[in-house]
């Protein structure tokens, strides 16, 4: 099964030797914030708390829109249920974009 999480660059502005790059997260599906760890919960936020189609770098590296504890729902191309909980956000040596740890669970769609 794909990841439906991107981290991706694009280009914004030019200069240097080439246009800068902005960092963010992309998600390939509907995906929401959750009010808690229930699969429906899961799927009411998914369906009622959606997100942006990208989150930049500087809002998840200032835990703007997600912060620790945050949990979020998405739908795999299989129909089945994923709920994605970060568990730590911290800077990252390599990139503007931090490193964000997660535990995912997924239901098979019965």
């Amino acid at each position: 099964m794909k990841p439906r999480l991107r981290l991706g660059a694009a280009p914004v502005g030019r200069g240097g030797s080439g246009p800068p790059r902005r960092l963010y997260w992309e998600f390939r599906t509907t995906t929401g914030i959750s009010t808690g760890t229930t699969f429906e919960e899961c799927r009411q936020g998914r369906e009622g708390n959606a997100l942006p189609l990208r989150i930049d770098a500087k809002d998840l590296s200032r835990q703007r829109t997600i912060k620790v504890g945050t949990v979020l729902g998405t739908e795999t191309r299989e129909g089945n249920l994923a709920m994605l909980k970060v568990t730590e956000i911290t800077p990252s040596a390599e990139s503007d974009l931090p490193d964000v740890l997660t535990e995912l669970t997924l239901r098979e769609n019965a």
